[in-house]
């Protein structure tokens, strides 16, 4: 053999028939776990649960404490003051009711993460404009100086409408964790 000038020799390239990778065999028996570890599988589902509930208890600690902080009128417009407030203190209820369903749930399903994730956006949207719709009500009372009867007949469907959706997801949430936990513990 011919030694090449860095030190090693043909030979140390040469494999050793005893050290073996594995038979072909034995690598298509394992089917997919070749391609991927097998814990790999569950690390996406946790992190989600823990993303869903990081993101739901960090907006609705945030925004309950913008709901106490804007809750005193002060020198500030009536309908500045109950647009801020309604869409504070309604995006704090929304997140703590989601941030509740995460921790009655314990759900590592990704498909039950992604569910909740886009549903709380959701909710949380419709939650918002319903809860800011307050100040439209104040706003027309003080433009068209009417009483808060005649300024929430205009603003209603709107208020009503945005809650209503807001609550049909949060309960639509609920029923499919609960039949998904309840399939979970009867198999």
């Amino acid at each position: 053999l011919v030694k090449p000038k860095c030190g090693f020799s043909a030979a140390a390239f040469i494999s050793v028939p005893s050290l073996t990778t594995g038979s072909n065999r034995s690598l298509r028996s394992l089917g997919r776990a070749k391609a991927r570890p097998l814990t790999k599988r569950y690390t996406l589902r946790k992190v989600m649960r823990s993303a869903n509930l990081i993101i739901t208890g960090g907006i609705a600690a945030f925004t309950t404490l913008l709901a106490i902080y804007t809750s005193p009128v002060g020198g500030r417009e009536l309908h500045y003051w109950a647009m801020n407030l309604g869409l504070f203190s309604s995006a704090a209820l929304v997140s703590w009711f989601f941030f509740a369903t995460l921790l009655t749930f314990k759900s590592n399903r990704l498909k039950a993460q992604l569910i909740i994730f886009f549903s709380y956006a959701a909710a949380l949207a419709c939650g918002t404009v319903s809860g800011a719709s307050f100040g439209a009500i104040y706003f027309t009372m003080q433009a068209e100086k009417t009483t808060f009867q005649a300024a929430f007949q205009s603003v209603s469907v709107v208020m009503i409408g945005g809650y209503a959706i807001a609550i049909g997801i949060l309960a639509g949430v609920c029923i499919y964790l609960y039949k998904v936990n309840n399939l979970a513990e009867g198999a």
